[in-house]
């Protein structure tokens, strides 16, 4: 057993409790973000190290669609709706997040971002953002990216078959 006064203790973590005690909490958070669970420890203290919290009031506007945006968000508490052409998409909950695509195509905002009472949320500057990216965590966003692409046209799909009829129509396969 090693016994440590106070000022001992205080240079072992780093010279303020108020910090190592917020610097525990962000980490503790971080981890369960499945986005960064397989960061390495370099790029998690980096992450740790770059991240800013905000807060927002209910129906307070986060990002606007339309409006360039050099930010990505991660929700620490709370939930955020998603609107786009004035119309509610859906909801994203804690431990998600979103403007990665802003980020990576140098697009306006797609969508709005409204707080659905009172939210949290982590914000990363695009430098920072980019600089976390290992290749297989690239891959994964652009996919999901990918997959968020509206601009997809009936007359883009190629059928595959049917998987069912019912009274009220029938199901396609059907890939872009």
């Amino acid at each position: 057993v090693c016994i440590a006064d106070s000022d001992q203790f205080l240079s072992i973590i780093g010279g303020n409790i108020q910090e190592a005690v917020i610097h525990s909490e962000v980490q503790n958070f971080i981890k369960k973000v499945p986005l960064f669970a397989a960061l390495s420890k370099k790029k998690l203290e980096s992450l740790i190290k770059a991240i800013t919290m905000q807060t927002y009031n209910d129906g307070q506007l986060i990002i606007t669609q339309g409006e360039e945006d050099s930010k990505f968000y991660i929700i620490k508490s709370g939930k955020i709706d998603i609107i786009v052409n004035k119309n509610y998409i859906r909801t994203v909950n804690e431990t998600e997040s979103f403007g990665e695509r802003a980020l990576f195509f140098k697009e306006r905002r797609s969508a709005t971002a409204k707080a659905n009472g009172k939210v949290d949320v982590y914000v990363l500057e695009e430098k920072d953002f980019k600089n976390l990216l290992e290749d297989n965590l690239k891959e994964f966003l652009l996919k999901r990216l990918y997959l968020q692409d509206n601009t997809v046209e009936l007359e883009d799909l190629d059928y595959v078959g049917i998987l069912g009829s019912g009274n009220f129509g029938s199901v396609y396969l059907v890939q872009s």
